[in-house]
């Protein structure tokens, strides 16, 4: 399974976000701590349809760093954050990524429909 090349890690401080970000991009993250050899432990995978830096911002509180990539349009970051959702079985999310809600597209991975099976 092909993962989404990521851009990071980065620590997950606001202006971090706003250096690597601009608002409006739309695409996936990773968030975690960041280990002494650099590498970021994946807790979590998440999308933002509308607004990368906005969705990363809001965990700025629970987790130290992040990693990135930029998506063409809804459908794609839903796509790319099941494939990272596969990948890493990241302990902080609750259910699978759900689809946007346009969208009749299935997961790549598993060809779930609505979110909650993985």
């Amino acid at each position: 399974m092909d993962i989404p090349d990521l851009t990071g890690p980065f620590k997950l401080t606001n202006s971090n976000v706003s250096i690597h970000i601009r608002g409006g991009t739309l695409g996936v993250y990773v968030l975690g701590p960041l280990g002494a050899d650099g590498y970021l432990a994946v807790k979590f995978t998440g999308r933002s349809d509308a607004d990368l830096a906005g969705g990363l911002r809001q965990h700025a509180d629970k987790h130290d760093a992040f990693g990135f990539a930029r998506a063409g349009s809804s459908q794609e970051a839903f796509e790319m954050e099941c494939r990272l959702f596969h990948h890493f079985e990241p302990v902080d999310n609750a259910t699978h990524p759900a689809r946007p809600p346009e969208s009749d597209g299935k997961c790549p991975i598993c060809q779930t429909l609505d979110g909650s099976t993985g």
